[in-house]
């Protein structure tokens, strides 16, 4: 019996396989969306992990295995880089139109617009590993960039004539409602000009109401000249 024990407590215990850290890390990116990240990095990632569940998987898998094969996987997941191509072509497109002249008439926030958006582009395409997220974000403004380049600013050269002819009146001469009424367009028409933002329709319309408002003014009576006419 006393040999028996013996041999019991001699013989040597496999110790046990922990696929604890290999599962977490799995567990993490297996649903990882390979939409963004360039071929070859995504291709090494995807083999990867398709390694890891193998060894997850394979009930024989000693420690080596499952310690290299979770060290494989987080090597290939911090290898994955975001494709730059699709924000390299929009940041182009968008220099291309700054540099043919395209963007001299829009208005100023479209303009403001393009400068941030190309300048945030070149700032993205300088990282090395840039978040999918700032990729897609700078990507896309550059496109809302491109896409805004009918917001034309508006010709004002006729609201500046119309303004000039209302500085030359004397609402004071005017019956009452009359004063409000072309105060009011006058007041419009000039906010109208200090919009940088402002398209043709706004500018048309501003000037449209300033004429009409300044067509429907009504002197005041006057009473001297009644007078001497009655006398």
């Amino acid at each position: 019996i006393d040999n028996i024990l013996v041999e019991d407590l001699t013989e040597e215990v496999e110790p046990s396989v922990d696929k604890s850290g290999l599962e977490a890390l799995y567990d993490q990116y297996k649903d990882l969306d390979k939409s963004g990240y360039t071929k070859e990095t995504w291709e090494a990632f995807a083999d990867a992990l398709k390694a890891a569940e193998k060894v997850l998987k394979d009930e024989e898998a000693d420690q080596d295995q499952v310690d290299a094969a979770k060290e494989e996987l987080q090597t290939a997941a911090d290898g994955l880089r975001v494709s730059k191509s699709n924000l390299e072509y929009w940041l182009n497109s968008a220099k291309t139109h700054v540099a043919n002249g395209d963007t001299a008439g829009l208005v100023e926030s479209v303009q403001q617009l393009f400068d941030d958006a190309i300048a945030q582009g070149e700032a993205v395409m300088a990282m090395e590993n840039p978040a999918k997220d700032e990729v897609f974000n700078t990507t896309l403004k550059l496109m809302l960039a491109v896409q805004a380049l009918d917001m034309k600013a508006g010709d004002k050269t006729d609201l500046e004539m119309a303004l000039e002819l209302a500085d030359m009146i004397d609402p004071d001469k005017y019956t009452e409602d009359g004063q409000e009424a072309f105060l009011a367009a006058k007041e419009a028409a000039e906010a109208v000009m200090a919009d940088g933002d402002a398209m043709q329709a706004d500018v048309d319309s501003a000037w449209s109401a300033l004429v009409d408002a300044m067509s429907a003014l009504r002197l005041k009576a006057d009473k001297a000249a009644l007078e001497d006419l009655l006398d």
